[in-house]
């Protein structure tokens, strides 16, 4: 996901994420996406064209349509505890 053609606009994510707490991800998807989060079983699916993309601090992971993932993993990345580690995120920049 390009978050400079997002629906931030012309609001560069560095700028957002100097505003945040260091332990908050911002997250977007593009058009044509969903993101559903079952509060019951704490897992966000993916489906639609796109892929939904967390970025924190300067990093970007991006989990494509058709992708479940768990609040747990969620959390892990917005903690910075995967850094550096591509494993299961398809895209990580």
């Amino acid at each position: 996901m390009d978050f400079d053609k997002s629906a931030f606009g012309a609001v560069e994510p560095e700028r957002l994420e100097d505003q945040l707490a260091d332990d908050t991800g911002i997250l977007g998807m593009v058009e044509h996406t969903a993101a559903v989060l079952d509060l019951d079983t704490q897992l966000l699916t993916v489906s639609g064209r796109g892929g939904v993309t967390l970025r924190r601090r300067g990093r970007q992971w991006t989990w494509p349509s058709g992708t479940t993932v768990d609040r747990d993993e969620l959390r892990r990345v917005v903690a910075g505890w995967v850094a550096g580690r591509r494993g299961r995120f398809p895209m990580c920049s």
